[in-house]
């Protein structure tokens, strides 16, 4: 988890600063602790979360067929196991807010369809292949102002002209050109 976060568990005291502290097997999160206040989580959500590294994109296209997944509001796939495809599956919801793609495969191209998804708040694309282009797609979105872009290929220049489509949107980045 970035830092400034951590994920209330039922039946843990104390909030999880760290996915290796979850424990094994299925878990219920109760809430996402951000920097800003507290994500809760609705029961849809609590359904879909699994830890790192636990979402394909087989699991995410079948996942468009459950009526709960409508619903859901949250959404953590970070997994290698995931690619540009299973972004697009994703992307048919509506009403996510938060979607952190974090150490997914998903490139530019994925996030074509992430452009799509009218209520999204946050995006976590960090440790990706997403460059400027990408990033460039998502200013049309009309409720993005946050975006985790550390680890990725986004330029400062790419960071710049996001920022001039949507002031006071935040961009964490640790580009160096």
């Amino acid at each position: 988890m970035r830092r400034g976060y951590a994920v209330r568990v039922a039946g843990n005291p104390a909030p999880l600063r760290d996915t290796t502290q979850l424990p094994p097997g299925p878990v219920s999160v109760l809430a996402v602790l951000a920097d800003k206040g507290t994500v809760l989580l609705t029961p849809e959500d609590q359904k879909f979360f699994r830890p790192p590294n636990a979402w394909t994109d087989a699991d995410l296209e079948r996942s468009k067929s459950d009526p709960a997944a409508a619903k859901v509001r949250l959404v953590v796939v970070n997994s290698p196991a995931v690619t540009d495809a299973g972004v697009a599956a994703l992307a048919a919801r509506t009403g996510v807010v938060y979607l952190d793609l974090r150490a997914t495969r998903v490139t530019d191209r994925g996030l074509e369809a992430v452009a799509n998804m009218k209520d999204l708040v946050r995006l976590s694309v960090a440790d990706t292949s997403v460059g400027a282009a990408g990033l460039s797609r998502l200013s049309l979105l009309p409720k993005l102002m946050w975006v985790d872009a550390r680890g990725s290929k986004v330029t400062r220049d790419g960071v710049k002209i996001f920022q001039r489509a949507k002031p006071g949107s935040v961009v964490l980045t640790d580009a160096k050109g």
